[in-house]
């Protein structure tokens, strides 16, 4: 497994995430364009705050602790940290 920044490629598999999820959830699952709209929401600053988890292979021990650029295996998960302020807290 490998955690590493969002990047706009990977959108078709996220908003898949996402429609699994609501489903599994019962909740109302956001289409296509509005996932793309909400990732490309200015506040929401994707580049930095959307972590995408991808299942590599975990027996390649020498390549767990660095980036491997193109040697990612499929995503399998994405997480998303903000810090939200409001007038409480």
């Amino acid at each position: 497994m490998r955690i590493r920044n969002y990047r706009q490629g990977d959108v078709e598999m996220l908003e898949y995430i996402q429609q699994l999820a609501a489903q599994a959830d019962g909740t109302r699952a956001i289409d296509r364009h509005e996932f793309e709209a909400w990732l490309l929401k200015p506040e929401l600053e994707a580049r930095f705050n959307v972590f995408v988890v991808t299942d590599d292979d975990e027996s390649n021990e020498w390549g767990q602790g660095g980036t491997l650029e193109g040697m990612e295996g499929e995503v399998i998960g994405y997480t998303i940290l903000q810090l939200r302020q409001d007038e409480h807290a």
